[in-house]
């Protein structure tokens, strides 16, 4: 049986637009894959905890490689922040947190 070698190529001139559109598919794909135990996080309070192992590797393997240039800034953390406070508010709007609303 082969290993499946990957190799991940850095975007060529990539602008603060393009990194910002990399963060938000990338985390959004972890939410795809991890929904079920991002449901669960929320639910115990701990999603920025929980998420943190995804995205790590995520920051690490995708975005520095895909867009060094942007690797020291703040886009990815704070696109991170921004869609783990989006998906506790909405999760606990639309109800499905006990006791909320």
């Amino acid at each position: 049986m082969t290993e499946t070698v990957f190799t991940v190529q850095a975007i060529p001139n990539a602008d603060e637009a393009t990194a910002r559109r990399l963060a938000r598919i990338t985390i959004a794909d972890i939410a795809n894959y991890e929904w079920k135990e991002f449901e669960e996080a929320i639910r115990n309070g701990n999603l920025h905890e929980v998420a943190e192992v995804y995205l790590e590797e995520a920051r690490t393997v995708w975005f520095n490689l895909r867009v060094p240039e942007f690797a020291n800034s703040t886009i990815f953390d704070e696109t991170a922040d921004y869609f783990i406070q989006r998906w506790t508010k909405e999760y606990t709007e639309l109800g499905h947190i006990k006791g909320s609303q």
